[in-house]
Parts: C-alpha cells; sequence; structure tokens
C-alpha cells in the first residue's frame, strides 16, 4: 500500500524523500511560528515591558511616600527633642515652685493646728476654771450648811458672824475667779 500511495505522490508531482520533505515542512512551520509567535512574542514582551515600568512606578511611589515619612518622623523627632529640652530646662524650676507649695500648704497646716490647740487649750482652761469654780461654790454651800445646821439660831450674834464668814468667803472666790479670767485674758 505505501508503494501505490508513492507512486501515486510522484505522478501528481509530489517530492516523496523524507529528507527533503521535512527541510520544507520544517522551514514552512518555522516561517509560520515566527510569523504567529513573533506577534505573540512582541506582545507579550510589550505586556511585560508595561508591567515592569507599572512595577518601577509603583516602587518609585512607595520610595517617595517612605522619604515623606521619614522625614515627618524627622522632623517629630526634633519637636520631640525640642520639647525634651524645655522640659528638662523648666523641671527644676517646676520643682522648686512644687516645692514652696507644698511647704506653704504644711506651713498653713501647721499655723491652723497650732491655732487650733491655742483654742483647744484655752477652751480646756475655761472648762476647767469653770469646773472648779463649780465645786468650790459647791463645797463652800456644802460648808455653810454645815455650819447653819450646827449653830444655835437663837443666837443672833453667831448667826451674823457665820453669814458675814460666808459671805466673805463667796466674796474671796468671787475675786480669785476674776483673777482666774484676767489671767487667761493675758495668756
Amino acid at each position: 500500500m505505501w508503494s501505490l500511495v508513492h507512486e501515486q505522490a510522484l505522478e501528481i508531482g509530489f517530492n516523496t524523500d523524507i529528507f527533503d520533505t521535512n527541510l520544507i515542512n520544517l522551514s514552512l512551520v518555522v516561517g509560520v511560528v515566527v510569523t504567529l509567535g513573533g506577534d505573540a512574542l512582541t506582545s507579550a514582551l510589550d505586556e511585560r515591558r508595561r508591567s515592569i515600568l507599572s512595577s518601577l512606578e509603583d516602587a518609585n511611589n512607595k520610595f517617595n511616600e517612605a522619604q515623606n515619612l521619614l522625614k515627618s518622623a524627622q522632623t517629630k523627632l526634633e519637636e520631640a527633642k525640642m520639647e525634651a529640652l524645655s522640659i528638662e530646662k523648666a523641671a527644676p524650676s517646676e520643682a522648686k515652685m512644687t516645692s514652696d507649695r507644698i511647704l506653704e500648704v504644711a506651713s498653713n497646716e501647721l499655723q491652723r493646728l497650732r491655732t487650733r490647740a491655742e483654742s483647744d487649750k484655752a477652751l480646756a482652761r475655761s472648762q476647767a476654771s469653770g469646773s472648779i469654780y463649780r465645786w468650790m461654790i459647791g463645797s463652800s454651800l456644802t460648808v455653810a450648811r454645815q455650819k447653819l445646821n450646827s449653830t444655835d439660831w437663837r443666837k443672833t450674834e453667831k448667826q451674823e458672824s457665820l453669814i458675814e464668814g460666808c459671805i466673805k468667803t463667796l466674796q474671796e472666790l468671787k475675786v480669785a475667779k476674776t483673777e482666774v479670767k484676767s489671767l487667761k485674758m493675758s495668756a
């Protein structure tokens, strides 16, 4: 069968030599591939070139953004350094002012406590002197009652001398109270 096909191909004018036809076929295939593949290769290379240019442009934009961020960060760092220096310079005076305020508050509190202690002492003295005064009056009245109960009421001279003695004792107590008050006021 192969021979029959070969003979008919020769009659038509086909070259049946394998080496000759392979070279022709190969050159035809290479020509078609170069023609069709060249366009595809050109478009692929153009696409790749556009992709690379786009990537380069993106990288350039990111680089510019990074530079701007770096400049901004450096500016903020300088501002922070300046603020830290101003705080460092102001710290001793702030500490001194705070210390002075604390000392002033403590001094005022101490003065208030001293004033309170003095007023408490004065109140205690007043209460003590009032208590002593009441005790003295009570004692005097008790002594007077005892003397009145023990005396004979029929003797008027005794009664008069007893009353005069009680009055004198009460007057002495009143004088002592007045002296205590004047001593408190002078203190």
